[in-house]
């Protein structure tokens, strides 16, 4: 009955479905496994409890990267885990709408893969929360210009640009947003915001 024990048998609990089970072990197995904490924090956010996996995933990034031993060599955490933690932290964060916290987050993921075009959406969305436009649209345009076709990059760049007053600029993103999107209404709301910055009311 170690913390190992109680992860190992958690993480199957897991994998067969168990969730609720797989928790009770989970939590347990934290009192020795620092380790553990990933797999809680993954299995809370799958739960719908962004609260409670932010708090899992806290405490097991926090012992990834020191200049000292804060755990034993084999409880060290694997860089594909940390990365994996952090993606999911961001989305935790972001669903408890935390957008500075956000924000700081997307940072190490980017440094890593500076076109992950999810996080470059969240970073964009949390820095139009926190008031920073500017950062915004240059967070969505890297998205537009690795996925050209995406209709929620052109549509996001299309909102940022028109919220800072680029109407003429937001009209080219917005109207390829409407024709990639055709039945989403937000490219039509987006397009006709553009189209109103540029007194262009009975477009």
């Amino acid at each position: 009955p170690t913390s190992i024990a109680h992860h190992i048998l958690g993480a199957e609990l897991m994998a067969a479905g168990a969730h609720e089970e797989a928790v009770v072990h989970l939590r347990e197995a934290t009192r020795g496994d620092s380790r553990a904490h990933y797999d809680l924090g993954l299995e809370l956010f799958n739960q719908g409890k962004p609260g409670e996996a932010i708090d899992e995933l806290q405490k097991f990034l926090a012992t990834w990267g020191l200049p000292y031993r804060l755990v034993p060599h084999w409880l060290e955490p694997p860089p594909q885990e940390v990365f994996v933690a952090r993606i999911v932290l961001v989305r935790a964060l972001a669903a408890e709408q935390r957008w500075p916290e956000v924000v700081e987050q997307t940072r190490p993921i980017l440094a890593i893969e500076p076109t992950n075009l999810e996080i470059l959406t969240r970073l964009g969305v949390a820095l139009i929360a926190t008031g920073q436009i500017d950062d915004a649209i240059a967070a969505f345009q890297k998205v537009v210009e690795a996925e050209p076709g995406s209709a929620e990059g052109q549509r996001n760049l299309a909102n940022a640009l028109a919220d800072r007053g680029r109407g003429e600029e937001a009209l080219g993103p917005a109207r390829q947003a409407v024709v990639l999107a055709p039945g989403n209404p937000g490219a039509y709301d987006v397009l006709g915001r553009a189209l109103a910055i540029q007194g262009r009311l009975a477009e």
